[in-house]
């Protein structure tokens, strides 16, 4: 430290030239300001990682505390974080099963001490880590076939956060692609895998829904990366303040969820929840967060610096709401993976080294990437959306690409999507010739009318390409397994992207078995589909915005990395690494690439060429937040 620091004469150190001595600090200035002016000049000459090291150390010790310390540790680096957040990374590797549910995969995780189990959404589309109250299926807002959690003498590590100000619960609505959530934020122990952690910054407890999920619902893993502090979007109030929940008429109008009735839930969790019932004539809930009662010492976790222990021990007092982070930001896990499996279980692979093929992320709030476009086929050319030659004054990318495993279709401007799907019937023998024999067909009935009649009123017209595209592919069956080739008759699709900077580039290469699904649910028959959906997401620095879901995963391993600055994604095809499982065989859990493994994927990927991915219930929408 010393012998990268410039510090003025006044203060340069007497001996820096000297052999080390006992103190290795004893050479920077015995003033705390000094002190703080001098490791700040030192740091801005010293890797970040290498500096968090140095500053953890320091303020641990104790050398340099109070004001100066925090103002030290959350002093931001090139890349507008703080040395605090770098720090918190710890080297853990773990591995957790991800299961099938559907339009999405969910995975396992126990909330509290003892833990309780829910299997919840893996997104990598959000932060926040949301299980179900019981308030909410007790009263009606969550199936009552949910499992629910219950903290009040459930879990000895329970907490909630109240303000200081109203001794109430701090609420927190958060807005996802399938609607709205409504939660208050607590602390408890979190296991998801084999690491746990106590999550101190909060965990959302789901008090009211809106959501457009026809399908068991327990929750969700954000595993978005680290938000900016300054870029908080959450809107959190104390409840009885109104500082946002008072906002609008009472009823959010993109959810229909009532500010009165998440007031009325909250309040049974301070405990009013039998003298309402009482005065209905209905059973009384259980109070989620008990009324004052004495304690142990063992059920008391000691308040963090800044909290406030109310009598209750199951409350922690605060001036402000904590700012929620997800799971793996408070475990300090810096790394993970995503993979999926058809039929079988995917895997979350937690921690791991770095990826040497990995991409600068070009998003803020979302693991973003710079997209240029699609190719088709054998062709080298792209089609005509998403070039660097159509960018406008401002703009640092053509178009971004999202890899978020929480929706469940490849999303993308609807005019976009139309000419990705001509361009594969043109490449696709059996789309091209039917289009081919429409035309003629539609000719040979115009000259037989106007032959007729001497006119043609009707100008019978034929359908574009990409409607012939989807009428092939609904009707899948009549042709799909009596072809050889099966989805092999369809042209791969090459995706283009980039990282920050560098722009170091790949391609994403999708298969028909990869981009095409049967489509399974209550409203119609079993039909195979493209698996594009049209959704607009226009940003000024990134232009046009794709999401690309569950077909994504299902061809690659995707790794994100939020240690690296600015945070990178990486992605390795199935044909060079399978997907695997989460067994005991190896130090982290995951079973690689034997040749058995390799083996059954490759024979996985044949059967898919007549048997395509199903995906059951309604496909899972996006959450989006402004620009990348």
């Amino acid at each position: 430290l010393c012998s990268q620091a410039v510090p003025s004469s006044r203060e340069r150190p007497p001996t820096e030239n000297a052999s080390p001595v006992s103190d290795p600090l004893s050479c920077i200035p015995a003033s705390v300001s000094s002190r703080a002016n001098y490791i700040t000049a030192a740091l801005d000459m010293t890797p970040t990682i290498a500096s968090a090291t140095v500053i953890a150390t320091i303020v641990a010790s104790g050398w340099l505390a109070g004001p100066s310390a925090a103002s030290l540790l959350r002093r931001p680096d090139r890349h507008g974080r703080g040395f605090l957040e770098v720090s918190s990374w710890e080297e853990k590797e773990g591995c957790a099963r991800l299961t099938n549910a559907g339009s999405h995969f969910t995975v396992d995780v126990e909330v509290g001490t003892p833990g309780q189990k829910f299997s919840v959404v893996a997104d990598t589309g959000s932060n926040s880590l949301i299980v179900p109250s019981c308030l909410c299926v007790q009263a009606g807002k969550c199936s009552q076939a949910t499992r629910c959690f219950v903290g009040h003498d459930r879990s000895s590590t329970f907490h909630l956060f109240l303000a200081k100000s109203t001794r109430k619960p701090f609420e927190e609505l958060l807005t996802f692609g399938s609607g709205q959530i409504a939660g208050v934020i607590a602390r408890d122990t979190v296991r998801v895998g084999n690491l746990s952690t106590t999550m101190n910054d909060g965990l959302l407890l789901m008090v009211d829904k809106a959501l457009n999920f026809n399908t068991a619902f327990e929750g969700i893993l954000g595993l978005g990366p680290p938000q900016p502090e300054k870029e908080d979007r959450r809107q959190v109030s104390s409840m009885g303040r109104g500082d946002v929940a008072d906002e609008g008429e009472g009823v959010d109008p993109a959810s229909g969820i009532s500010k009165d009735q998440i007031r009325d839930i909250v309040q049974k969790i301070l405990g009013g929840a039998a003298d309402a019932a009482r005065e209905e004539g209905r059973p009384a809930l259980t109070p989620h967060f008990g009324s004052p009662k004495a304690v142990s010492a063992a059920q008391v976790s000691r308040p963090r610096p800044g909290e406030e222990a109310p009598p209750d021990a199951d409350a922690v007092v605060v001036e402000k709401p904590p700012r929620t982070s997800s799971f793996l930001e408070q475990a300090g896990i810096g790394r993970f993976s995503m993979c999926f499996n058809q039929g079988s279980e995917g895997v979350l692979g937690l921690g791991g080294p770095p990826k040497e093929n990995a991409l600068r992320s070009v998003g803020m709030y979302h693991w973003g990437l710079d997209f240029r476009g699609v190719s088709v086929g054998g062709k080298t050319q792209k089609l005509q959306f998403c070039s660097p030659e159509d960018m406008r004054p401002g703009q640092e990318t053509p178009c971004g690409m999202i890899p978020d495993s929480g929706t469940t279709l490849l999303m993308g401007p609807e005019e976009q999507v139309i000419e990705l799907l001509e361009a594969v019937c043109d490449q696709w023998e059996r789309c091209s010739s039917n289009f081919t024999a429409l035309q003629r067909a539609a000719e040979a009935a115009d000259k037989a009318i106007v032959k007729e009649y001497g006119l043609n009123p009707w100008e019978l017209q034929v359908p574009p390409k990409a409607a012939v595209a989807k009428l092939l592919l609904k009707d899948c069956d009549s042709w799909m397994r009596d072809s050889e080739q099966g989805l092999g008759e369809l042209p791969t699709l090459s995706f283009h992207v980039a990282g920050a900077a560098d722009g170091k580039a790949q391609e994403l290469r999708l298969s028909g078995v990869d981009y095409v699904l049967r489509l399974e649910n209550s409203s119609s028959a079993s039909v195979c589909a493209p698996a594009f959906g049209p959704m607009d997401y226009p940003t000024q620095k990134n232009g046009p915005v794709w999401i690309m879901g569950l077909p994504l995963f299902f061809a690659y391993t995707v790794a994100y990395d939020a240690q690296a600055k600015p945070p990178t994604v990486a992605f390795t095809s199935r044909a060079e690494a399978p997907c695997g499982a989460c067994g005991a065989k190896s130090p982290v859990g995951l079973v690689g690439a034997s040749s058995a493994v390799v083996a059954a994927g490759s024979a996985e990927r044949e059967r898919l060429r007549h048997n395509p991915h199903v995906v059951r219930g309604e496909p899972r929408m996006p959450t989006t937040r402004g620009e990348l």
